[in-house]
């Protein structure tokens, strides 16, 4: 601290991952992303009917004219089951929804859509989380299951179907970039603590402090630690941190946090000391 300070309030957030879990891709396979799409795309909102698209979309762009077009959207969800979850994709310059849509492959890292583009170029709405809510004061929602909305014909012609569908499958057909990840608004963001680490993410953080059975990571109160079994990407791009810094004002509640992470044996009871938070 660079200043001498009265009392200061401190809050505490702990978040013990006891049963951290990142499951694999389905079948065991490594993810494969094609060349031209970016592992993780920036984060903004928009503008739509939450109330029957949910409140998150990826925004994907078409720019030559096909049959049928490949897209990975390395969404990074916190919820359980996304492989029991609705995609909806639709055209943005018609506002129509488009039927011919194949899920070749849907987990909580990302997921792999084909679509039949009808307007080229142009950008295209992938709704992953639409649900329906009943109820007033204490609204229940219901996340919408997938359903089949693909012609047989369209579906047979590009040869989709779960016992076709390979990573050479995916490189044969064009693929829509990532242009964006939207939601509804900023309250309703994930970005950045409720993106979720990879698998694979988190295996190399191990490795980096293979003698560690837990990981600290001190946290400003601009970004509340939110999840309690996963890591937030946040902490990957960041790293370890033994040290916090921050500078109050006189007379201010200055919050921090420490998010503990039980990265090998489980946390039965922690003790937290404070000294007084003076500059040396």
């Amino acid at each position: 601290m660079t200043r001498k300070r009265p009392k200061t309030a401190v809050i505490l957030a702990l978040v013990t991952a006891g049963a951290f879990s990142v499951g694999p891709t389905a079948g065991g396979r490594k993810p494969f992303l094609p060349d031209n799409a970016p592992d993780l795309g920036p984060y903004g909102t928009g503008s739509w009917d939450a109330a029957a698209l949910g409140n998150h979309r990826a925004v994907l762009r078409v720019k030559k004219a096909a049959d049928a077009v490949y897209a990975r959207i390395p969404w990074r969800r916190r919820d359980a089951n996304p492989q029991e979850k609705a995609v909806f994709v639709y055209d943005a310059a018609t506002g129509k929804r488009i039927l011919n849509v194949y899920r070749a492959e849907v987990n909580r890292e990302f997921g792999d859509v084909v679509f039949q583009p009808r307007t080229v170029p142009g950008d295209y709405y992938a709704y992953y989380m639409p649900h329906k809510s009943e109820g007033r004061n204490y609204p229940k929602v219901t996340y919408l299951e997938p359903a089949a909305t693909a012609d047989a014909g369209w579906l047979a012609a590009h040869k989709l179907a779960p016992e076709l569908w390979t990573e050479a499958r995916a490189r044969l057909l064009p693929a829509a970039r990532l242009l964006q990840f939207q939601s509804i608004d900023a309250f309703h963001s994930f970005y950045p603590m409720e993106i979720i680490a990879t698998r694979a993410e988190v295996e190399s953080l191990l490795g980096k402090h293979a003698a560690a059975d837990y990981l600290v990571f001190p946290e400003t109160r601009e970004f509340p630690v939110r999840m309690t079994r996963d890591l937030p990407y946040r902490w990957i791009e960041r790293g370890v941190r033994d040290v916090f810094r921050g500078n109050a004002d006189r007379g201010e509640y200055f919050t921090l946090q420490a998010g503990v992470w039980a990265a090998r044996r489980a946390i039965e009871d922690i003790e937290v000391r404070f000294s007084g938070l003076r500059h040396k």
